[in-house]
């Protein structure tokens, strides 16, 4: 491209089938090339970004830029064409993308609380979409970083922001690595069910503070987890399996797993459930 510029289009109207091929077409028939896109639908309205340049690098980019202006006229949709420096068009769409998940029970003010925190770091919201609705809410947000000077420093006050008001969350990059991802797995006690299997049934064989008590020593390092595990399950011994049935017909579900499984499920993840417990109750 020997002038350096890029001809950009912006198109917005009423969405309907086959703009994109009559947007294409008008395009090539302008003797361009299309060098990056970006286009979106949303309840009927339509909006395209589009870097284009000449395909012959002959051919001036003022003389193509006119000639898509005289050709966009044939579409059934506002257009803005715009001859911009190379520099500055590819930096519409070569942007430092960070993906903002958060997840927890629905509460009046989160959206408030984060995109506050988001424009005080002067970070636009590029695009946003509900995951799950219900009593369990999953939020995406994807966030343009590319003028941030300290990523680190608007991880940590999201983090902060998002405990306040009583949410998880995870940011990622928005990378092909993290599109790829399709397996989530999931421990299963005090996480996918409400409370520990093993002190359920250490309450039922009547050695709850014996039990309690390994598991503290353990958690401090006072002695091998292994050697703790044993021991903890020694102190089970003899208790019927009537009593193990029992407990699991009792366990709940953690409030929203419901919802969050199925989500992941219409979305076409994997899912997989581990647990340093008992094989019984996981099955």
């Amino acid at each position: 491209m020997p002038d350096n510029k890029y001809i950009v289009l912006t198109c917005f109207g009423k969405n309907q089938p086959y703009l994109i091929a009559d947007i294409c077409k008008v395009v090539t028939d302008s003797r361009l090339n299309i060098v990056a896109v970006e286009q979106n639908g949303v309840h009927g309205v339509f909006v395209m970004f589009m870097v284009t340049e000449p395909v012959d690098e002959n051919d001036s980019s003022d003389e193509a830029y006119l000639r898509l202006k005289r050709n966009v006229a044939k579409l059934s949709l506002e257009v803005n064409v715009d001859l911009v420096e190379a520099q500055t068009a590819l930096k519409s769409v070569e942007k430092n993308l960070q993906v903002f998940t958060i997840i927890g029970r629905d509460k009046v003010g989160i959206l408030k609380a984060i995109t506050n925190t988001l424009a005080n770091f002067r970070v636009n919201i590029e695009r946003m979409r509900h995951l799950a609705r219900g009593e369990l809410v999953a939020l995406e947000m994807m966030v343009d970083a590319s003028e941030l000077r300290d990523l680190t420093l608007l991880k940590r006050v999201i983090q902060n922001t998002c405990d306040e008001v009583g949410f998880d969350t995870i940011i990622q990059p928005d990378t092909p690595f993290r599109q790829r991802r399709r397996l989530v797995v999931f421990d299963m006690d005090s996480t996918i069910i409400e409370g520990e299997i093993i002190d359920e049934l250490a309450r039922a064989a009547n050695v709850g503070d014996r039990v309690a008590e390994l598991t503290a020593r353990a958690m401090a390092g006072e002695i091998d987890f292994q050697e703790a595990l044993r021991e903890r399950v020694r102190q089970l011994k003899g208790l019927p399996v009537s009593v193990l049935e029992e407990i699991a017909q009792g366990m709940r579900l953690t409030a929203g797993t419901y919802e969050l499984v199925s989500t992941l499920k219409a979305m076409g993840f994997k899912l997989a459930l581990i647990s340093g417990g008992f094989k019984f109750f996981a099955d």
